[in-house]
């Protein structure tokens, strides 16, 4: 209808149509702008997406035709437009003969892959193609890539460390395998050569491992094996393994949880022992001959120290000193340098226990050997009782000072009494204090030896209204403090040519007095040895 020929009324209702479009075309306008925001915010978050996860997209289709790339492609590859996917990202004039793209399109079905990107520094990625068709019934595809840069060093990694292993496991002199799920997937040469199986046996599936093990030791490592797979920690244990002919081996077993082809497994490592649980026997009984010997020799020694207490003369102390010393060196000697070759030889992988019975038949010969020459140094003193009497402990000293005499001159130390003449008496024996008293002046004297200034103190005082303390101070060079403690052990000794028995025989001699003996290195230099004596309670003598 023309307008010209309308009527009024009928161009006003034609105007309000018109109107009606204009306003629907608007609410149109308005939806497709918000759609095309909402497009670009859902393309936003998309890339956002596939930024932080480095993961690229694209979309082609059936013609290989670029429909759509990420923004981090487009960097790297420059603009997709009017290019197809081949000549885009991998240079090609032709598509390629695998092409993932026909594959996903012609089975309509995903299909995942793996691709190196030349033009990223051959950086590999795992490309998902998925098919999809769009409104209009067209078929396209989506590729996914994910980088796989650090899955594949970590699959290197791990291919090394399996070829690191099972290097080290075929050389290894231990039995090494690995059980999965109840079967044996790996056992190294050292399996074969002493279980006397093959491995094609051993990966059998009908191999049953328990067969290696004796019956009376399956049950624990089974549940050690549950234990594993629980993640808990097993130790060590010895058990017994059972070979292919029937021959029992000792063994001590150790076994760890590890992670085999994306499945958990036990890793063990069993280590023949059937040598040294021989050995052990045999050391055992050894062992116990040879400590009867060392206690039976040991008590002799004990008693020879306590005659060495009650010696009236020191020089007859010095003399038989000397020539214990003397006469044991050797057999001692011999007896520790067997031991030390009986230790090499049990450190070693295969010990030679006839040459370990041999060591030990010299050991017993030297022992006896020291055991002569002690029973000969007994008939040289005679034993005497403890006589107990009342003493003025200052006279004691006194009375020993001209012996020293000589050597106090020979060896320029100036002599010092420092005695408190207030003192009450104590009770003790006279002999074996002076001995005492003699031993710490040695010792003294013999502490000064490399200093200039040699100065001895004796020093004599009531601390108590039951004790009397005596002390011996040298100005020499003191005592080590980590070892101020041992010195009045047996056989310590600080001196290269000491026996080690003066300071213990003179602890013996104040112990049995009910006396105390202790040492204090001094604030400046030197030492000071003190002891105590008890105080005499009354006048009676007494014999012990």
């Amino acid at each position: 209808m023309r307008y010209e020929k309308m009527t009024k009324e009928q161009l006003i209702n034609e105007l309000g149509k018109l109107q009606r479009h204009i306003t629907k075309l608007e609410i149109l306008k308005d939806k497709y702008k918000q759609s095309l925001k909402e497009i670009e915010s859902l393309e936003q978050k998309m890339e956002f997406i596939l930024g932080v996860t480095n993961t690229r997209m694209d979309i082609i289709d059936s013609e290989f035709n670029i429909h759509y790339v990420d923004r981090e492609s487009q960097k790297i590859y420059g603009d997709p437009k009017g290019k197809r996917c081949y000549e885009y990202s991998l240079g090609r004039n032709e598509p390629c003969l695998d092409c993932q793209i026909v594959k996903a399109m012609s089975t309509k079905s995903h299909i995942v892959s793996e691709r190196i990107l030349p033009m990223e520094n051959n950086r590999p990625v795992q490309v998902i193609t998925v098919p999809f068709q769009n409104d209009k019934g067209e078929w396209f595809v989506a590729e996914i890539k994910v980088d796989i840069t650090e899955r594949k060093k970590a699959e290197k990694a791990l291919r090394d460390s399996e070829t690191k292993f099972r290097i080290l496991s075929e050389k290894s002199p231990n039995m090494i395998f690995i059980n999965k799920q109840g079967k044996v997937v790996y056992a190294n040469k050292r399996c074969e050569e002493i279980m006397g199986y093959q491995k094609e046996e051993f990966y059998s599936p009908d191999f049953d491992f328990r067969c290696l093990i004796a019956p009376e030791y399956r049950e624990i490592i089974k549940k050690n094996f549950n234990k594993h797979m629980k993640g808990e920690e097993v130790s060590p244990i010895e058990y017994t393994n059972i070979t292919k002919e029937g021959k029992r081996i000792e063994s001590m077993l150790a076994t760890k949880l590890i992670a085999y082809e994306g499945d958990k497994a036990i890793l063990g490592i069993v280590t023949d022992i059937t040598k040294l649980k021989e050995a052990e026997r045999i050391l055992k009984r050894d062992k116990e001959t040879f400590e009867r010997l060392v206690n039976e020799k040991t008590q002799e020694l004990l008693k020879i120290q306590k005659q060495l207490s009650d010696a009236k003369r020191l020089s007859d102390i010095g003399l038989l000193a000397a020539s214990i010393a003397h006469e044991l060196n050797q057999p001692l000697t011999a007896i520790m340098s067997n031991a030390q070759a009986m230790q090499r030889i049990m450190a070693s992988r295969n010990p030679d226990m006839a040459e370990i019975h041999e060591i030990v038949s010299d050991i017993i010969k030297e022992d006896r050997r020291a055991s002569d020459i002690i029973r000969e140094s007994r008939t040289l003193l005679k034993r005497s009782e403890l006589n107990l009497e009342q003493l003025n402990i200052n006279d004691v000293i006194k009375e020993i000072i001209p012996l020293i005499h000589s050597e106090v001159i020979i060896k320029k130390v100036l002599l010092k009494l420092d005695l408190d003449e207030g003192i009450p008496p104590v009770r003790g024996d006279r002999i074996q204090l002076q001995q005492v008293i003699l031993n710490l002046i040695a010792n003294g004297m013999e502490a000064m030896n490399n200093v200039k200034s040699k100065n001895l103190i004796i020093r004599t005082e009531q601390t108590t209204n039951l004790t009397v303390r005596v002390s011996v101070e040298d100005s020499g060079t003191g005592v080590d403090e980590n070892h101020i403690a041992d010195i009045f052990e047996p056989f310590y000794t600080t001196t290269k040519d000491g026996m080690g028995m003066g300071l213990a025989i003179v602890h013996s001699i104040i112990d049995t007095h009910g006396g105390k003996l202790w040492a204090k290195n001094n604030p400046d230099h030197g030492t000071t040895f003190f002891f105590t004596v008890p105080v005499a309670m009354d006048r009676s003598d007494q014999r012990k």
